[in-house]
């Protein structure tokens, strides 16, 4: 039984918004001011979609790019477009070339790329002009949603986005969310130190780390005068090598054993002082502290205050409390699969670092991995052992074995729904620990999600390959309003027509006296036949109940 609170011509008044078409894949390059870009500054990169997601603006997210390079225009990332988000990507200090090169210096990630990256932020927000003089909301011909800026950080560049966010909290308190995808944070991750995927010579998992418990035996290590550490920077881009660095002695013969020892793989960086090479605080600590050096030892060998200093700028974990505090709202994910790209610890150790540490700093929205149903919108199959984590539930050095995606589950359905979802709690203000859907025929709704706080928002479901989909509200008993796109239709009297594909169907605030229940059909025919009388066998239809206001 149809229940309404309000009458016909109120309803329809909610659906009057009107999608703005801009070309999607339009981008262009400008740069921003920064002191670490010299007189030239940043390059950026923006890239605006067709339609912004939301009736009322695009959100925007800021791409971070992994590694220990400093190109992110034109690197790895997801492109949003279609999903109605304005996206940034840019290039560190010092960075890319031709007319894309960032001014400055690139420091290896250090203090010139965090002030490049806090600039960049800035701009995303509203809060800073390029060198024109222009905000990106007089670049781009959509509104913005200056209210649901997020970061997107792939990999390494989680590291420098936790520290941004910790180290200029107070210019950046206006970000809404962060997404790290597979980022190595924690001392010791970046230059994988409890095992990694790509040595040729090193066991997978180093034997000196207990997976069980995150706890470290160090007992074992040891130096070699003879050890080479091979490195490439701009004075020796073909690579250079230096001899004396560390490794676990794990059969105790006192000799580099390539194969059964563990060697440690610093990150050498050529610095005005000298080639240095940075390994952990707690390798170089215990190393100093235990007569692991010898009494004579290369420069290029740092010292405790020097490591520090280092990866004070470099390793995220240093900064969560720092983040919780000027970002108090901040809603944050990691992304994690049964394989890191890099990381081999069966425990993911550097996921657990940043879940537990936001978590403890106190943020209200930590997750591992996406909702479930933001996966199965963006893929064509559902693999086994999909998970579905709650929003901040326990997770431990075992549990974490089952909370990772599967193989299966493609890096960008696995960052794209990641972004959908902190981008739509943003919007309608839910930190909830579970997204559930209200779908009679889950088949063929599953991907509707509806949330209601103050607003209302259905995405649309996935639309199999060879399908068009029909959509309409039923407004009362008789009446169906049929959407052809994203809160825009018509009163149904005896044609139909397709829903365009716009990512977000119904999209609208709630008045506090507003309340009832409707249903919201989808109906999936073959392209080009008659929606009312399709091919035998092909027609599927979904049910989907909104329970508005209550």
């Amino acid at each position: 039984m149809l229940r309404r609170a309000v009458g016909l011509w109120a309803l329809l008044f909610l659906f009057a918004g009107e999608g703005v078409l801009f070309a999607c894949g339009d981008t262009f390059l400008t740069f921003v001011p920064s002191e670490a870009g010299g007189a030239t500054g940043i390059a950026v990169q923006v890239t605006a979609p067709e339609r912004c997601r939301y009736l009322n603006g695009c959100p925007v997210v800021v791409n971070v790019p992994g590694g220990w390079g400093g190109v992110g225009i034109g690197g790895t990332g997801v492109d949003l477009c279609q999903e109605g988000f304005v996206q940034i990507r840019f290039n560190f200090p010092g960075s890319g070339e031709g007319e894309t090169k960032s001014g400055g210096s690139y420091d290896t990630r250090g203090p010139n790329c965090l002030e490049a990256l806090k600039d960049v932020v800035l701009f995303a927000l509203g809060q800073k002009t390029d060198s024109q003089g222009k905000y990106l909301k007089d670049l781009v011909s959509l509104p913005l949603l200056e209210t649901n800026v997020g970061v997107v950080a792939y990999s390494n560049g989680g590291n420098a986005a936790i520290s941004v966010l910790g180290l200029y909290g107070d210019e950046l308190s206006s970000v809404a969310w962060l997404l790290n995808w597979e980022s190595p944070v924690g001392d010791g991750m970046p230059d994988v130190e409890a095992g990694g995927w790509h040595s040729e010579t090193n066991p997978t998992v180093n034997p000196a780390y207990n997976p069980n418990d995150g706890s470290w035996d160090l007992s074992s290590l040891r130096y070699d005068a003879n050890l080479l550490l091979y490195y490439t920077d701009s004075e020796n881009p073909t690579g250079g090598r230096l001899s004396g660095g560390l490794y676990f002695d794990i059969n105790g013969n006192g000799a580099v054993d390539y194969g059964t020892d563990y060697v440690l793989f610093p990150i050498v960086v050529a610095e005005t002082t000298g080639i240095h090479a940075y390994y952990s605080e707690r390798v170089t600590s215990y190393a100093w502290s235990h007569g692991v050096y010898p009494s004579s030892i290369p420069s290029h060998i740092t010292t405790v205050g020097q490591t520090r200093e280092f990866w004070r700028y470099r390793n995220g974990e240093l900064w969560f409390s720092a983040v919780a505090k000027a970002l108090p709202n901040l809603k944050f994910m990691v992304l994690a699969s049964e394989k890191d790209h890099v990381q081999a610890a069966p425990d993911h150790p550097h996921i657990l670092v940043q879940y537990h540490g936001f978590l403890e700093a106190g943020l209200p929205f930590v997750r591992l991995n996406p909702d479930s149903s933001y996966l199965r919108r963006e893929m064509d199959s559902l693999p086994a052992g999909m998970v579905d984590n709650d929003a901040g539930a326990e997770i431990d050095h075992f549990s974490i074995r089952r909370a990772v995606e599967p193989e299966a589950v493609p890096f960008p359905a696995l960052v794209s729904g990641g972004i959908l979802e902190l981008a739509d709690r943003t919007v309608t203000d839910r930190d909830n620990r579970q997204i559930s859907l209200f779908a009679a025929n889950e088949d063929e709704s599953l991907s509707l999600q509806f949330k209601a706080k103050d607003r209302v928002l259905v995405l649309c479901p996935r639309i199999a390959k060879g399908y068009e989909m029909y959509a309409a509200v039923l407004l009362d008993e008789s009446t169906l309003f049929v959407l052809t796109g994203m809160d825009t239709g018509y009163i149904f009297s005896d044609g139909l027509l397709p829903y365009n594909g716009d990512p977000v169907m119904l999209d609208f605030g709630l008045d506090p006296e507003f309340s009832g229940t409707f249903v919201l059909y989808t109906y999936f025919v073959p392209e080009g036949s008659d929606p009312f009388n399709p091919p035998a066998g092909t027609a599927k239809l979904g049910v989907t109940y909104l329970n508005l206001g209550e």
